[in-house]
């Protein structure tokens, strides 16, 4: 019988990306693609994100301070689906819909807003939230789940937006 002394702690789907340029601390902060396919902060929060980098992304174990640091060229490790930590810079609470300030760090959605993560906790300000990504926008980006529910009803063919008929 096989004895496990470990689990993974993170079985989301990632990808890797090269840097386009320096990155002081990517961990937990939103990257996006620059002109040419290579992966930058994103700091628009208009425009559509990649996803999120994962907390073991950049240089890890530095003695001078800079864990998370990327130089330009190396890989980021980006999570694209499924649950796991994004860094705040303002206070969030559980349900709020996050996109991106322009830093790269998250912050609660508005209308018109590209939402990148949901988020599963409360959180204070720069502190890392447990987040689902949760990509999507809108005319006006919903910050509740209720008002995100827009379309069609399967069963009778309504439109309805945030859950009521149209």
């Amino acid at each position: 019988m096989a004895t496990y002394l470990t689990i993974p702690i993170q079985n989301s789907p990632t990808v890797a990306v090269e840097a386009a340029a320096e990155i002081d601390d990517v961990r937990g902060k939103a990257i996006g693609f620059d002109a040419n396919g290579k992966g930058v902060l994103a700091t628009d929060p208009s425009k559509r994100a990649l996803g999120i980098a994962i907390l073991s992304a950049g240089d890890q174990n530095r003695l001078d301070g800079k864990d998370g640091h990327v130089d330009a060229g190396q890989q980021i490790d980006v999570q694209v689906n499924g649950q796991g930590y994004a860094l705040v810079s303002t206070e969030v609470k559980a349900g709020d819909a996050l996109t991106v300030d322009r830093n790269g760090c998250f912050v609660a959605a508005s209308a018109g807003n590209f939402v990148v993560a949901t988020a599963l906790r409360p959180a204070a300000a720069n502190t890392y939230a447990y987040v689902q990504v949760t990509m999507y926008c809108g005319a006006a980006a919903a910050t509740t789940y209720a008002a995100a529910i827009t379309g069609p009803d399967t069963k009778t063919g309504e439109t309805t937006t945030g859950g009521s008929k149209q």
